[in-house]
């Protein structure tokens, strides 16, 4: 399911293992302070993309169901 602002190879799969492990190293806090702002920087923007593609799919699902889209609160 390729979306505008998520490169075509996007798989949720591998932005939650490696947002695991960006989590794991952050927290073990043996990393330089640039390092860990980029690791930071990258985990953002994959949560951020992991978001967009769940948006996606819950619209998607309640297209094929014939739901409406639930208010945002």
């Amino acid at each position: 399911m390729e979306q505008p602002n998520q490169p075509a190879n996007f798989s949720l799969e591998h932005a939650f293992k490696r947002i695991k492990e960006i989590q794991t190293l952050l927290q073990g806090g043996a990393l330089p302070f640039e390092e860990s702002l980029r690791l930071f920087e990258e985990g953002e923007k994959l949560i951020q993309q992991s978001q967009q593609y769940l948006s996606q799919a819950e619209l998607n699902i309640q297209y094929l169901t014939g739901e409406k889209p639930a208010e945002n609160e």
